[in-house]
């Protein structure tokens, strides 16, 4: 009995992989030539993607991992554009990066840090385009630059 309940499982599990053939086309993404809509995992050589997908447009959280499990990229969609916050982290787990999206356009604060962990770049965008107080500082975190648009 249990030899027939593992062949049943196998051949149950092994249809369901086959069955979920996802393809991205011109941004959109589908299942057997039908809009997909659910969770899609997919591997390439340096890291594994995680999406959300509703109606074939990447909607939700998006996470991309290292090949190790780190997180490399996390980012937020809305109907297929950018749309709230987007971060990313080294190897190590050492955050690199964040940036703030809204429907599509950068929007909001933007920070970049480097290896080190120290604040190198601030930036502030509205509706796509430079807004406010844009800072730079050295590997000491000492200021550079300010600059205001």
């Amino acid at each position: 009995m249990k030899k027939y309940l593992v062949l049943i499982s196998l051949i149950l599990f092994s249809s369901l992989i086959f069955a979920q053939q996802i393809e991205e086309k011109g941004g959109l993404y589908y299942n057997n030539n039908k809009l997909y809509t659910g969770l899609f995992e997919k591997k390439d050589n340096d890291a594994i993607t995680k999406m959300n997908i509703s109606v074939g447009k990447l909607d939700g959280i998006t996470t991309v991992f290292y090949l190790s499990g780190q997180k490399k990229e996390q980012q937020s969609y809305k109907n297929g554009l950018f749309d709230g916050l987007w971060v990313t982290w080294n190897e190590n787990g050492q955050k690199l990066a964040e940036a703030n999206y809204k429907e599509g356009n950068k929007d909001g604060k933007w920070f970049i840090w480097d290896e080190k962990g120290i604040l190198r770049y601030e930036m502030n965008y509205e509706n796509g385009q430079r807004k406010g107080k844009w800072v730079m500082s050295d590997e000491k975190g000492k200021l550079i630059s300010e600059k205001e648009y």
